[in-house]
Parts: C-alpha cells; sequence; structure tokens
C-alpha cells in the first residue's frame, strides 16, 4: 500500500482529456477535415482513435501519404478556431480545484490557446491556474522541452503531473513529478508507466489509497506480451547474419545509446563466449566502450558523427553493424547505418518497429527489457547453428 503523499508545491495538468472530455470536440474537427480529403469514416471511429497524434490517427482513418501534413495543418487550423462550446468538464475536477486552491497549479497542453481559455472561462476554472503553457502556432510542440525551459522554477518541489498521453508522463518524469494517468482506451499499453490511475476526480482520494505506487505486476505483465511480440523470423535472421560475418573472417560492430548501449556490451560478451565455445574465431566491437576515445570525438566532431568516426578506422566491406535504438531517430546511430552502407558494410536494425510486431513501441525502459530477451534469443540462436554446423562437418 503506498504511504501517504505529501501535499505538493505544484501541479501540472495536461487538457483534452484531464481536465475536460473534447473528445466528441475533436472527433467532429477530425471528421470535417477528413470529409474535405474524401475521407469517409464515422464520427464514433474517429472518437475511438483521440488520444493518438493527429498524424497517426489520420494515417489510419486513410488519409493519403502525399496529403498526410496537408490534412494534420487543416486540422490544427480548425482546432485553433474552435471555442469547445460543448465540451463538458472531466467528473468532480471543480470540487477538486477548489480542494488545491491555494496550489499554484499550470496547465500544459499541445491544444491552442483559444479554446484552452474559452472553456476555462465558461467553466468558471480559469482563476485556479497560474499559468497556460499551450501551443501558439503551427509550429512542434513538446511537453518535456517547455517543461525544461521552466526547470529552475520547479527544481526541489514536490511535483503533481495529471494527464492521458505518454508524453504527459514523459514530461512529468522529466521533473521528477509523481505522475496521474487518467485512464482511457488509448493509454493502455503504458499505464503501467503511471504511479496512479483514476478515471476522473471524484474518487481520487479513495483511488489513492487503494492503488500502490509501482505496480510491478502490471508492469510484468507488459514485459510478457512485449516479448510474445517478438518477431522471431527476425532473431533467427541476425543469427545468419552474425554466424555468416564470422565465417567471412568479418568483424562485427555493435552500437547503441543508453539502456541499448549497456544490452550491446552484454550481447558482444554472450556473442563472445559462444563462437569460443564452438572454436569459431570471431571479432566482436562495441562502439563507444572507450570512454576516451567517444568523448574525444565527441568534442572534436560532434556527437552525431563520433560513433561512425570510429567505426571508420577499422571497418571493412564485409563487416556488419548490429544497431540497438529504443526509438530508431537517433541521429548518431542513423548516421552510422547510413556510412556503414555507403562504405560496403551490412547492417542489421533492432528496432521496435523492425523486431517487434506492433505492440510496446517507443515505450523506452519496456522496449529496452524486451530487447534484453531479443539479443538472449538471438544468443540461442547462434549456438544453434553453430552447434549444427559442427556437427554436419563431423558427419561428412
Amino acid at each position: 500500500m503506498y504511504t501517504k503523499l505529501s501535499k505538493p508545491d505544484l501541479i501540472i495538468m495536461d487538457f483534452d482529456g484531464t481536465l475536460v472530455d473534447s473528445r466528441y470536440e475533436l472527433a467532429r474537427i477530425s471528421h470535417k477535415v477528413l470529409s474535405s480529403f474524401k475521407v469517409t469514416a464515422t464520427l464514433n471511429d474517429i472518437r475511438l482513435k483521440i488520444g493518438l497524434t493527429t498524424e497517426e490517427r489520420f494515417r489510419i482513418h486513410g488519409v493519403e501519404s502525399e496529403h498526410l501534413q496537408e490534412a494534420v495543418a487543416a486540422f490544427e487550423v480548425a482546432h485553433a478556431k474552435s471555442d469547445y462550446a460543448e465540451v463538458e468538464p472531466v467528473e468532480g475536477i471543480g470540487e477538486w480545484l477548489e480542494r488545491f486552491r491555494e496550489t499554484p497549479k499550470w496547465i500544459l497542453s499541445s491544444a491552442p490557446e483559444f479554446p484552452i481559455k474559452s472553456v476555462l472561462e465558461r467553466l468558471g476554472l480559469d482563476h485556479y491556474f497560474n499559468r497556460v503553457i499551450c501551443r501558439s502556432s503551427s509550429d512542434s510542440f513538446n511537453k518535456t522541452d517547455q517543461l525544461r525551459s521552466s526547470i529552475q522554477a520547479t527544481a526541489n518541489q514536490a511535483i503533481w503531473h495529471f494527464g492521458d498521453e505518454i508524453d504527459d508522463l514523459q514530461a512529468g518524469t522529466y521533473v521528477g513529478a509523481v505522475l496521474f494517468l487518467l485512464e482511457g482506451t488509448h493509454n493502455s499499453s503504458y499505464r503501467f508507466l503511471a504511479d496512479f490511475l483514476i478515471t476522473n476526480y471524484t474518487r481520487f482520494d479513495e483511488t489513492m489509497a487503494e492503488q500502490r505506487n509501482c505496480d510491478l505486476f502490471s508492469y510484468i505483465k507488459e514485459v510478457q506480451r512485449g516479448v510474445e511480440s517478438i518477431e522471431l523470423d527476425q532473431v533467427q535472421a541476425l543469427a545468419a547474419y552474425l554466424c555468416n560475418t564470422a565465417a567471412c573472417n568479418r568483424t562485427i560492430y555493435l552500437a547503441g545509446n543508453g539502456g541499448c548501449y549497456a544490452l550491446t556490451s552484454h550481447f558482444a560478451t554472450d556473442l563472445r563466449r559462444a563462437f569460443l565455445t564452438a572454436g569459431v574465431r570471431a571479432l566482436t566491437y562495441v562502439l563507444g566502450n572507450s570512454v576516451e576515445t567517444i568523448s574525444s570525438l565527441s568534442n572534436d566532431m560532434g556527437w552525431n558523427q563520433a560513433l561512425w568516426k570510429e567505426a571508420s578506422v577499422s571497418l571493412l566491406p564485409g563487416d556488419l553493424v548490429v544497431i540497438l535504438s529504443t526509438s530508431g531517430r537517433s541521429f548518431n546511430l542513423v548516421e552510422l547505418e547510413q556510412q556503414a552502407k555507403d562504405k560496403g558494410a551490412s547492417t542489421f536494425r533492432v528496432y521496435p518497429q523492425t523486431v517487434l510486431s506492433g505492440a510496446h513501441r517507443g515505450i523506452a525502459p519496456l522496449t529496452e527489457d524486451i530487447f534484453s530477451t531479443f539479443c538472449s534469443l538471438t544468443t540461442l540462436a547462434v549456438r544453434r547453428k553453430l552447434l549444427w554446423n559442427a556437427t554436419n562437418q563431423k558427419s561428412s
């Protein structure tokens, strides 16, 4: 059972889905935009996708790639003009805000300013909030980046952060907040990252008393689901690449950032042992393993170039570069892959979108745990291939 939380010094709240239930209004705006692009979708189908990014929703509903950005821009224009006239507050929010009247409160939302202020004034909630941080233009809006500029103001404070999407949890984690997630159909895959799950504010005290700070059993279940989503044909494919590279007396390079870097080091150790046990010569090299080298290259050439510059000294055509990344978008890894290909090396991506069947993509702590299993399975597959090869050689 979770011990009583200390009183917060600051409360940060998302808007859509956290303070107000705006699903029907967002669905109505989306329906109008989709219709203008000749996409047929019911209001109910659209409403069920609210919570995903606009780009993701529109792609699912069938907007063609060449029109996707135009459709997203059209939605943002219409969204910015909406006064949310029929939007209602989440159950119990008025009484809850009154209870914490003396606590400073911020709104942190990627919604435009006009609908936020219109609803707050209409519902009589505007006086509860000291600051509204929201989208002011069509430029991208990153909640963590927005909080980063305010970090000094929140240092050493007890913060509560309320939201309903993954970017709310990421922003709250950045400032060390207690994380409250408003449950919805769109956020089931990352609920385990929150400290508390709530459906409304009426039962807030009961929820606090019932739930534990960290639901370890939920996390275990999510890891299990993630492991079951591993594409076993990708395990076999990487094992074949590794064995073939070793058989050709070429070098295996492994690269990753953060937790994925730690995995590459462990993976390399397991592979060396597998090849050594089978009596097969295999060179494995973990990029970034030398602090002196990587810090020097980063200082002189920039972080995005550092891994490639380290590899370029010895990389040859026919070598293999295995890249682990929970996002697949890290600039230094993208640069490494492209340069390695240009030099004639083979590359293999261990990314969520390449080795998992769809679940748990983009949630770094969970993905790293799943990747650990992927690497273990690959090592096992390598051992079996080596044993099979040795058995065949003896029998021949």
